[in-house]
């Protein structure tokens, strides 16, 4: 029985599909770090502000690029590549606002394949 377990387990993740995913932003100076997707804003990679000290504006965007590629198994996969900027606005202190370059790439194809085209 658990040498069927196994089996099936490995089999199972044999065949899961891999994506990549990532979207974060980080300022000129590289100490701040800001995740839309959780709305964190990390001081030098440990100190988190409290969400409600800052609000967050977007204000342009610099690049979008999305298209697909012909994987090695002849499926197509789609991917894109946002580069946006954001200000944060500091609601106290005298720090007054922060600038961050942002990115959200994405892309479907499984971890196994690589692009032919």
């Amino acid at each position: 029985m658990t040498k069927l377990f196994f089996t099936l387990v490995i089999l199972i993740s044999a065949t899961a599909q891999a994506s990549d995913y990532s979207h974060e932003c980080i300022d000129a100076s590289g100490m701040y770090t800001y995740y839309p997707d959780t709305q964190e804003l990390i001081f030098n990679n440990n100190e988190a502000y409290n969400k409600s000290s800052y609000n967050v504006n977007f204000y342009k965007l610099e690049n979008a690029v999305s298209g697909s590629c012909t994987a090695n198994d002849g499926k197509t996969y789609p991917y894109s590549n946002t580069i946006y900027k954001i200000k944060i606005q500091y609601k106290s202190g005298s720090q007054g606002a922060t600038d961050f370059t942002c990115e959200l790439a994405t892309d479907s194809l499984p971890a196994a394949l690589s692009c032919v085209d």
